[in-house]
This record gives C-alpha cells, sequence and structure tokens, in this order.
C-alpha cells in the first residue's frame, strides 16, 4: 500500500525524471494536497450523497462521496486546479492545469450507461474551483441529446457537433492560440477541449483538420490548452497510432478485453477487467497503477468552491 507521503514522492520523482517514451505513457500527476491534517482523514459516511463503493479483491470499502461534498471536505484547492476522482484511501486525485507534464489526457473503457461520468465530473469540478475567466471549456459531441450537466456552467463555452464544420473550426483556432501562447508566454486562462466521442470525432475530420488536433493533443498542454477525450474501447482501432500516442496519461476504466486494455494503457501491467464501469479508473503513477473512484456531480451548475 502506497502512503500519502510516499505518493506525493513518487509523483514529484516521476514529474522529474519523465519518461521519453510515449509507447508507456507513465507521464503523471501531481498529487495535490490539503495539510498534514487531512492527509489521513478518512471520508465521512454520514455525507449527504454519499455512495458505497463496491470493493474489488484489492480494495478496500470506501464511501464515495459526491463531488461537492468532497471539495468542502478538502477545502480550498490552488487556482487553475481539476479533481479527478478520489483514491481507495480517501485522498483526492487533483491535476495542475498550469503543470503540462501530464499532457493531454485520454479516458477509455468500454461503453457503458456511466462512461461519461468521469469527463463530466472533471469539467464540474474545474468549474467549481474556477472562474469562468480563468479556466473555460468547449464541448465536441455527437448529434444527439448533451448528456454532460458540465455543459449548464458558466464555463462551458460552446457545445459543439463534430459532425459540423465549426468543430473543426475550433480546433483550428485553438491550435492557432496554442502556437502563439508558445512563442510569447504560456500565461492566460486555461482552455479545455473535452471531447465525448474521439473516434467519432476523428472519422469526420479531413487530413489537415486531423494533423492540427493531433499537435493540440501533442503540445496544446504547455500552452495551458488541453485536451481531454472520452474513447470508447472497442473504437480503439479506428484511432490513428500516432493520435493515441500523443495522449500522455491514460484513465483506463473498466474493459473486459485485457489486450485492449493493455493497448490503449499504453502498458500490458494494468488490469481493468475488475474495474466497476464507469465508476472506477486505473490512474498512471509512477511505476504503478491507482485505483480512482468518479464523484458524482449532483446537480453542480450553481455552486463554487472559493
Amino acid at each position: 500500500m502506497i502512503t500519502p507521503d510516499e505518493r506525493l514522492f513518487l509523483g514529484l520523482k516521476a514529474l522529474d525524471r519523465l519518461r521519453p517514451a510515449l509507447d508507456k505513457a507513465r507521464l503523471n500527476f501531481q498529487s495535490t494536497m490539503r495539510p498534514a491534517q487531512n492527509r489521513r482523514q478518512e471520508l465521512d459516511p454520514a455525507y449527504a450523497g454519499a455512495t458505497q463503493a463496491t470493493p474489488t479483491d484489492d480494495s478496500p470499502r470506501l464511501v464515495v462521496p459526491s463531488l461537492p461534498e468532497l471539495l468542502r471536505q478538502i477545502g480550498g484547492l490552488p487556482d487553475y486546479a481539476l479533481l479527478l476522482g478520489v483514491c481507495t484511501d480517501g485522498l483526492p486525485f487533483v491535476l495542475d492545469l498550469t503543470n503540462p507534464a501530464p499532457g493531454s489526457i485520454l479516458i477509455a473503457g468500454d461503453r457503458n450507461p456511466h462512461s461519461l461520468k468521469l469527463l463530466d465530473s472533471m469539467l464540474i469540478s474545474a468549474g467549481m474551483l474556477n472562474r469562468a475567466n480563468r479556466v473555460s471549456f468547449d464541448l465536441l459531441h455527437e448529434d444527439g441529446e448533451i448528456s454532460l450537466e458540465a455543459c449548464a456552467l458558466a464555463n462551458c463555452n460552446q457545445v459543439l457537433d463534430v459532425s459540423d464544420s465549426s468543430a473543426a473550426e475550433r480546433i483550428c483556432t485553438l491550435a492557432v492560440l496554442a502556437e502563439q501562447r508558445k512563442r510569447t508566454s504560456p500565461r492566460g486562462p486555461a482552455l479545455i477541449l473535452a471531447i465525448e466521442d474521439l473516434a467519432a470525432l476523428t472519422s469526420q475530420l479531413n487530413d489537415e483538420d486531423f494533423a492540427r488536433l493531433y499537435w493540440l493533443v501533442k503540445h496544446g498542454p504547455r500552452a495551458r490548452v488541453w485536451v481531454i477525450a472520452n474513447l470508447y474501447a472497442e473504437d480503439a482501432e479506428l484511432i490513428d497510432e500516432r493520435l493515441l500516442g500523443a495522449f500522455r496519461t491514460r484513465l483506463i476504466g473498466a474493459t473486459s478485453d485485457p489486450l485492449r486494455s493493455a493497448y490503449l494503457a499504453g502498458d500490458d501491467q494494468i488490469d481493468a477487467s475488475g474495474l466497476e464501469p464507469g465508476r472506477q479508473y486505473g490512474v498512471p503513477f509512477g511505476e504503478d497503477w491507482l485505483n480512482i473512484w468518479v464523484c458524482e456531480p449532483d446537480h453542480l451548475a450553481e455552486e463554487r468552491v472559493e
């Protein structure tokens, strides 16, 4: 069992010696925590909205709080923070949008009714922790009903259909902005391009637009332009290997085929067969994979943690 202090040490050490090989995709998050009194604090099962996590063979029983309850528990976080979820020891897992080391993020797993919960929760946490002039996002989605609660936030700039030319135009605009920032300074608001279905998007792009997306995935975070994309595991073969390799960090959900989960993770050490679909994900950290639980949004559009 990795202790909280060991996790912080491993994370900082890993960020100092980032692996150059994209095929391992082990560029890691820096875990952000509150002071020492919170480091061993247990999650309170009395939280309203808390749900009982189904235990796995290697995970202790855990009560997963709703996203607003977790944010209230841990208190303030640094500016430009985004919350991924909660680890099995009760600690939050946080991404710093000013630190480009983790690179663009791919969320992958078998298609299920809860496949978009992690993407939704991440975007909502960004909105709860940051004003729209600090962190904002665009969502590219397939034709149909918009299912993400995050789209009700002021931080949501626009929602675009992947089959519409405006989606490709937005990719171009963000790529140009990122290139400009690279030449001057990465300062400025963090912008997130959230992609509901990566395979659906790439099927609509011509070669030029695909090249722009690839460049944005690979280089955008250094200019505070982040790509967070969801990919259904069964569509993995539809994604160009160059684009898949450009995602430095992979969050792997339940995947029934071990060969496919290893391909998506870029690591044959991942075991995604026992994860709870849509609610639990493997996260690369140091030389290991940690499991995190998704915190439910629970109608957060009008709430913000200052």
